[in-house]
Order: C-alpha cells, then sequence, then structure tokens
C-alpha cells in the first residue's frame, strides 16, 4: 500500500512525516528566534509582512490534510532574538496575563516538539528558568535535550526532567485538534505514533534531542560540561549512540528522528562516526537528522540516514514526504521543483510538495493570527519603549542595497555606529576604528542585495531585527533599555595589526564569524608561503604609522564576553591578548562602557542620513 506523503515544511524548522506502509510527513523549522520582526505584522524587513500568520496558516493547511500523519518539529533558537521575545525574559507582564508569543506559536501551530539552541541561553540561567517556567504555563509542546542537565536544587528547575529521569513510557498521537493534557516539561525524547487514516496501520517514531558541541560553545556562558571547557566530539557521539541504543532496546520504535542545533559539517561528521559504530544489520541507528544552527539549507545523505537544513530567520518550512519500508526512510519529494509561488488551495492529501516552501506574501494570512501580533506590539511599545525615541513601527527611512565587493551591509552599519557612537558620546579622541563580528547582523545581506530596488525602507523593528540585541536580563525596563552597550578601549599598533590578522584568518577558516571593520580601517592582506600578512594599514586615510601612538576603538558590548575568551584560550597563537587599554596605554579589567546601544545608533543614523537626502 502506498499512501501520500506530505512535504516537509521549514521555515523555523518544522518536520513533517508520512510513512508508507505508511507514508507520513515532517514539517520542520529552525532559528525562529532569526524572525524577529518577521513576527511583526508590519515589518519592512520581513520576507513577507504578516510572516507568521502565513507560517501558521501554512502549517495548519498542511497538517489537516493528514492530522495523524504528520509531526511538526521544530530545532531550536525560538525563545530569543526579537521584540517580541523581551515580554518573555522581562517581567513587564506576567506569563498568565500576556503569554508569550513564541511560546504559545508552538502550540498553536501543533508543533509536537522542540529544543534549545544557542541563542536560547542569551539570558543566561536566569532569563532561561524564566522562559522555561513561563513556558510550563503557556504551551504544551515537550523541550527536547539530551545532554542539557538542570541543577534540581535550584527551585526553579523542580519539576523539569534531569538527566537521572527515566524515559516516559508513553506516546501521543500527533493532532491539530487534540493538543496533550500535560504541561512543557525537558524530555530526552517523545514517541509519536503515526497512524494511516484508513487503514489503521502505524509506525512508532521516537524524536530525540541534542544540543551540538558548535552550539554549546556559542551558548552564553560555554556549555561543554568537562574541565577544558572544550568539546569532546567522541564523548558526544557516544552519548548519542548510547541514548539512543536505549531507546530502541527500551521503546521498540520504528523510526528514529533526532533533532540537533548542530549544523554543517558537524552533523554530517556526527552521523558518519554513529554509522560506523553500529553493526551493518542494526543500520541505520538515525533514520533522520534535522539540523540547524549554521543559516544553511541542504539536503545530503550519511550512509542511509538523510540530514536535512532549511536555512534560517524563519523564511523557509521545510517539508519532507517520507515512505517507510519497514527499515529506512525514503523521501518521496527529494528533487521535487520548488515553483516560485505555492497554491495552497491546491493542495491535497496526494499532493506531492517541494522539500522547502519559502513563507512570502503568496501564501495566505491566518487573519486571527494578524490581529494577535498586531496587539503584541502595543504591549512592546507600553513596556519598554514609552519614554524611548523610538516605537515598534516608528519610520526612520531607506538604507541602501547596491553594495559593491569591498563595501556591504556590515560596513554599513559599521560606519553608522562608529559615526553615532561619536556624535553622541564625544569622546577625545574620537573613535578611530569600529568593528562587530558578521555573526550579531540578522538582516541578511543576501537577501537585501536581491531586492530589486536601490534602497530598503527600515523602520525600528527591522534595526532591532538587524542587530543583535547581546545579552538579556529580566530587569530589562524603559529605564534599562535590552542588550549590552557598546564599549571602548584602546590597541597599540602591533595589537591593532594582530587583531586584523587573526579577524582575517577567522574570517576564512568560519566566514560566518568574520569581523567587519567600519570604513575608517583600510589595508591589505596577503598570504605568503601559507602565513597572512597585513599592511598598509590606514586610519581615516592616515597611515597607520603615522597614526597616534593608540587606536581609540569600540565594539558591541556582547563581543566582549568572546573577545577576552579568544585572548585566554591561547587558540590565536599570541595574536590576540584579549585585554584592554585605556588612553594613556595602561591595561584595564574591562573597557569603558557606554550608555548606548547599536540599535540605538544604527536607528539614529538612518534618520539622519534620510534627513539629508
Amino acid at each position: 500500500m502506498k499512501l501520500s506523503l506530505l512535504p516537509f515544511l521549514a521555515s523555523i524548522l518544522s518536520l513533517l512525516l508520512l510513512v508508507d506502509c505508511l507514508n507520513f510527513t515532517v514539517l520542520h523549522t529552525n532559528d525562529i528566534h532569526s524572525l524577529f520582526e518577521g513576527l511583526g505584522p508590519d515589518s519592512h524587513l520581513a520576507l513577507a509582512q504578516g510572516h507568521l500568520a502565513r507560517m501558521k496558516y501554512l502549517i495548519n493547511k498542511i497538517q489537516r490534510l493528514a492530522p495523524t500523519r504528520t509531526l511538526t518539529l521544530d530545532a531550536g533558537d525560538c525563545f530569543e532574538g526579537s521584540l517580541f521575545h523581551l515580554l518573555t525574559i522581562s517581567d513587564a507582564y506576567s506569563c498568565e496575563s500576556v503569554p508569550p508569543l513564541e511560546l504559545t506559536f508552538l502550540s498553536d501551530a501543533g508543533y509536537d516538539a522542540t529544543m534549545f539552541g544557542n541563542h536560547d541561553f542569551d539570558a543566561y540561567e536566569e532569563g532561561l528558568l524564566k522562559i522555561l517556567s513561563c513556558a510550563n504555563i503557556t504551551t504544551t509542546v515537550p523541550i527536547l535535550s539530551n545532554n542539557i542537565e538542570l541543577n534540581l536544587e535550584d527551585p526553579t528547575c523542580q519539576g523539569f526532567h534531569s538527566m537521572q529521569a527515566q524515559p516516559s513510557n508513553e506516546y501521543t498521537l500527533p493532532s491539530n485538534y487534540k493538543r496533550p493534557t500535560q504541561k512543557t516539561k525537558i524530555l530526552p525524547h517523545v514517541l509519536k505514533l503515526i497512524k494511516d487514516e484508513e487503514t489503521n496501520e502505524t509506525v512508532k517514531v521516537a524524536v530525540i534531542g541534542f544540543h551540538g558541541p558548535d552550539s554549546a560553545g556559542l551558548s552564553y556562558p560555554y556549555r561543554y560540561n568537562d574541565a577544558t571547557e572544550k568539546p569532546d566530539a567522541k564523548a558526544y557521539v557516544d552519548w548519542i549512540y548510547n541514548a539512543v541504543t536505549e531507546i530502541k532496546n527500551t521503546h521498540k520504535p520504528d523510526v528514529v528522528i533526532m533533532l540537533s542545533h548542530s549544523g554543517n559539517d558537524e552533523d554530517f561528521d556526527i552521523i558518519t562516526s554513529i554509522n560506523n559504530m553500529t553493526p551493518p544489520e542494526q543500520q541505520p541507528l538515525v533514520n533522520l537528522h534535522i539540523s540547524s544552527h549554521t543559516h544553511f539549507l541542504y539536503k545530503r545523505e550519511a550512509g542511509n540516514t538523510t540530514l536535512y537544513q532549511v536555512y534560517a530567520y524563519g523564511s523557509i518550512l521545510g517539508v519532507l514526504q517520507l515512505d517507510f519500508d519497514g527499515k529506512n526512510l525514503k523521501v518521496l519529494n527529494y528533487n521535487k521543483t520548488i515553483p516560485e509561488v505555492v497554491y495552497t488551495d491546491g493542495i491535497t492529501a496526494s499532493t506531492l510538495l517541494p522539500t522547502h516552501i519559502n513563507i512570502t506574501s503568496d501564501i495566505p494570512m491566518d487573519e486571527v493570527y494578524f490581529k494577535k501580533i498586531e496587539k503584541y506590539t502595543k504591549l512592546i511599545d507600553s513596556a519598554f519603549f514609552e519614554n524611548f525615541e523610538y516605537k515598534y513601527s516608528t519610520f526612520l527611512g531607506q538604507v541602501p542595497t547596491n553594495y559593491n565587493a569591498t563595501y556591504n551591509f556590515y560596513n554599513y552599519v559599521c560606519d553608522c555606529v562608529q559615526k553615532k557612537l561619536n556624535d553622541f558620546v564625544k569622546p577625545n579622541p574620537p573613535i578611530h576604528a569600529f568593528f562587530m563580528s558578521q555573526s550579531g547582523i540578522r538582516s541578511d545581506p543576501g537577501y537585501m542585495t536581491s531586492v530589486n530596488a536601490t534602497s530598503f525602507p527600515f523602520q525600528f523593528s527591522d534595526v532591532y531585527r538587524a542587530l543583535s540585541i547581546g545579552t538579556l536580563n529580566k530587569d530589562i525596563s524603559n529605564n534599562l533599555l535590552p542588550g549590552d552597550p557598546v564599549v571602548h578601549f584602546y590597541f597599540n599598533h602591533t595589537e591593532f595589526v594582530n587583531w586584523i590578522k587573526w579577524a582575517t584568518i577567522i574570517g576564512v577558516v568560519d566566514s560566518d564569524f568574520a569581523i567587519t571593520f567600519a570604513d575608517t580601517v583600510q589595508y591589505q592582506v596577503s598570504n605568503t608561503s601559507g602565513d597572512v600578512e597585513i599592511s598598509n594599514v590606514t586610519i581615516s586615510g592616515v597611515p597607520l604609522e603615522k597614526f597616534s601612538k593608540y587606536i581609540h576603538t569600540g565594539m558591541p558590548g556582547w563581543i566582549l564576553k568572546f573577545y577576552v575568551e579568544i585572548g585566554q584560550s591561547n587558540s590565536t597563537n599570541g595574536l590576540v591578548t584579549g585585554k584592554f587599554r585605556n588612553e594613556f596605554g595602561l591595561f584595564m579589567n574591562l573597557p569603558y562602557y557606554t550608555e548606548y546601544h547599536e540599535y540605538e545608533l544604527l536607528a539614529a543614523c538612518i534618520r539622519e542620513n534620510n534627513e539629508k537626502q
């Protein structure tokens, strides 16, 4: 018997599974936090205005076609990152009076499970526990984690899963109409029964969650649970192997799906190692690996295990339509051509959908949900920006989109922040150089430059979406704006060149963490015998050797932790000290702090640039 298999949608990282013998569909999303103001109803920078309302419409549309043959999963980074998330992390409203939108969305859209990502730790333990306590009240969707241990001596943690807890022997049927009665728990896995509506044939699916090594290293603070605070890839692989083996021995699932905040190429290496450990007659140990974290879009195979990731920013819904033959999963829609427009009204239970669907304005909106999101924007204004110059929807002006090979949106942001920092703080001497990690930019420059226009309209929520907010705490209010303020300090000439050299090297090794400087800093890079050389450094057109003795340098406060740890790790072979100098060249324990945040400075710059035009 062959049943139609619904697609796998990925925008946040939702997974939809259908089985043959049983066909089933897995809908999959990741990096919900990267929706940022894509959550908002009126954001210009969202790929589609009313983005989240369109996402919900599409997910629910597919789920209704085969409610007992559809799984909807998320692979992390959904609890932090936008103005909406401030309502969760702060004490502005109680969870009971204002249920957090990102948490209730998981229930409203019928998700079967989610998991942690590195950004879910941005508010440290206190903030994360606040989110978890709120999740326990407002959503029924379980959070999966097999390798994050809670301190049960902390009263806030009580009631959540511990590593020693016995896994549940229960599993539930996925359904849009009958949500489970239990509240959110941190569980090692969930068991789901996929059932054919006509024949009553069933497939038992185990969904297990893991927090990957790279993601752990980027979580505040480092989440490696060993004395060296370094990732142990073998220990991680062994943990997965033992956990999945135990689940298979105990619960006898037909299919194992692994959710992991562990992207390219880490996921491929991990699954390959697991396959090498697994006897041939027991392969595949993991049938499907749903990945996230690294913002790629790919489908690939590692042995008989399918690996899938669906980019980021909530721009895509992943859809896998699957056929299970009793041992292996076959992706029915693997090579399905992706149409520019998915006509949702024509989707049926037998429709073969593309493996990923872009959330665009062609997708209808859930109008009720759209109105719900609008109400939240007003709550944001009243909670955080009553005494602030900008409100959620304050229009700032146009931002250029036509860049070139040597100047892009990253440079534009650095230039803007440096200029307004000097205007507002008026330091003496002024900030000579400003840098930031490209990982802190959440507006995809590739998307912006693809827009068929020379500029793009920005409102304040777009600025907030575009930049990393930084670390948060529950006390944020209109008297203490969220995130880390900009900091500044001094380099001597050698330290400055060494920092440029390290930034160049890390940009080649991992482009996601490349360092961008404001346009005041210019230099040439050469590679001689495998060694990177930096030459012809100028600052505001002045050669470095003729510049003042110390270079006044600014950076976002959220980079502070990484800058210090890079210097302490010895991984740069002495290029980076992780230390700070004052204007006299003496070392300080900490840099100078300003009262301004990146998003304030960028917003002011965009407005000023447009007023001059």
